[in-house]
């Protein structure tokens, strides 16, 4: 079992020479049995709610584009759900950090300011 990450071309090297079933949990590879949600539709669908709750300012605290679940889909569903509203990325408050605990505080501090 892999635990969702940025899928590498390493990894994706490592995946081919292994003589082992392996099922990928987080991220969708082609090839390999995965488990995985819609992202893009869960960020659509939450920033959709916010943004029809009266919200002024909309923040997103995100993670790198290279992540092709928690970044770049996610980032998608909520861009989406600007332009549905009328609203651009201009008109959010984006900041990108890592899965460490600690960068999620120190960006969610430069979110709130």
């Amino acid at each position: 079992i892999l635990l969702g990450t940025v899928i590498t071309k390493k990894h994706k090297e490592i995946l081919s020479n292994l003589k082992k079933p392996i099922v990928i949990v987080g991220q969708k590879v082609s090839k390999y049995a995965c488990v995985y949600h819609d992202d893009k539709q869960a960020a659509f669908d939450m920033a959709t709610l916010i943004l029809n709750s009266d919200c002024h300012k909309f923040g997103y605290l995100s993670v790198t584009d290279k992540d092709e679940a928690a970044g770049r889909l996610r980032t998608a569903g909520v861009l989406e759900a600007l332009e549905k509203k009328g609203l651009t990325k201009d008109d959010m408050v984006r900041v990108e950090s890592d899965f460490s605990i600690e960068a999620g505080y120190e960006s969610m501090k430069e979110l709130l300011k």
